[in-house]
């Protein structure tokens, strides 16, 4: 719950804003979001794709690309520290070694030229000053930590002689390798079959009990993010719309948002089959350029009502582990 004491999390987002300007217009990318990761959790951030997730991952490590980006407010605290008044060379020192980020897609991420041994002990070497030897040794340890079958052989494989699955956990291993307090994994499981995915999120979920790591789990997949986390953030076009733990969010989703995108999913684990038809969300989210003074999932919403198109609604705590930025919601809950 947004107030609680800082030592309780290793990172707060405050009202973060982020545009981006490209020939067409200004994108409104990340409005005014604010959210917190506590220490050993794992924080799932849900939402469809261009709804803002990367961004605001992008924004907090300075990985935006400055001609085309702009953070115009916000502050992020890790480990007491603002982020986004560092400059890059500071940055530099965090990211990496304090705070590990696993990219989406594994090809484009590793180097095609370099052995995934040297890929690992890089970051231990730049970060960590230790001796190419004692971070290959290092690297073959976590290779073998995230399941890599015989890393002593492996560590001089290039990233083209390994599966989908395999340089995922590649990547894995180089986030970790100085062993950082909190892990940020951005769609990591796109890019690879559902055993595979389901074997890397029991991979992370093992990593993050063995290390006390803190996690944020970005994905677009419901199911995924109540396997793996602790708490939900649900983004609708740069806002966070409805925040909870895994339990609020699947057993009272308040948001009809979240109620849509439950309702999109076939026979989950929390719920009996019913033989109902699963539904869509008819139309499709904003485009971001357009300034919204209102609820921007307005068009979509069987709900709304006139105030939901002139005024957003303030994020509300209906429980102590559960907020909402729904008029229709807190009416609903006022009347219950």
């Amino acid at each position: 719950m947004h107030g609680m004491s800082t030592e309780d999390n290793i990172l707060e987002v405050t009202d973060l804003v982020t545009k981006y300007y490209t020939g067409e217009g200004t994108v409104n990318a990340v409005n005014t979001v604010s959210f917190e990761v506590k220490r050993k959790e794992v924080l799932a951030i849900v939402g469809e794709s261009g709804c803002g997730k990367t961004a605001t991952m992008m924004s907090i490590l300075g990985l935006l690309p400055s001609h085309s980006a702009q953070i115009k407010a916000g502050t992020a605290i890790f480990d007491g520290r603002n982020l986004l008044a560092m400059k890059q060379k500071e940055l530099n020192t965090i990211r990496g070694k304090k705070i590990g980020f696993v990219f989406q897609d594994p090809l484009t991420s590793l180097n095609p030229l370099l052995t995934i041994g040297f890929q690992v002990a890089e970051p231990m070497m730049v970060h960590l000053h230790m001796s190419r030897n004692d971070a290959q040794k290092r690297a073959i340890e976590l290779l073998g930590e995230v399941g890599i079958p015989l890393p002593h052989q492996r560590v001089n494989d290039y990233p083209h002689n390994l599966s989908g699955g395999m340089r995922q956990r590649v990547l894995i291993a180089i986030a970790l390798a100085c062993s950082p307090s909190l892990l940020i994994a951005d769609e990591p499981t796109t890019a690879v079959d559902v055993t595979i995915q389901a074997q890397i999120v029991r991979l992370v979920r093992q990593l993050q009990n063995s290390r006390d790591l803190s996690v944020v789990w970005i994905t677009h997949d419901l199911t995924l993010a109540a396997e793996i986390a602790d708490r939900i953030s649900v983004m609708y076009a740069g806002h966070i719309v409805e925040e909870g733990t895994v339990e609020r969010i699947f057993n009272s989703p308040q948001h009809p948002y979240t109620i849509s995108l439950l309702n999109c999913v076939p026979e989950t684990y929390w719920s009996e089959s019913s033989g109902e038809r699963l539904e869509s969300i008819s139309g499709a989210p904003p485009s971001g350029y357009e300034e919204l003074c209102g609820c921007p999932f307005v068009p979509r919403c069987k709900y709304s009502e006139r105030r939901c198109e002139t005024d957003y609604p303030a994020t509300t705590w209906i429980e102590t582990d559960h907020s909402v930025a729904c008029w229709w919601s807190l009416e609903k809950s006022e009347s219950e």
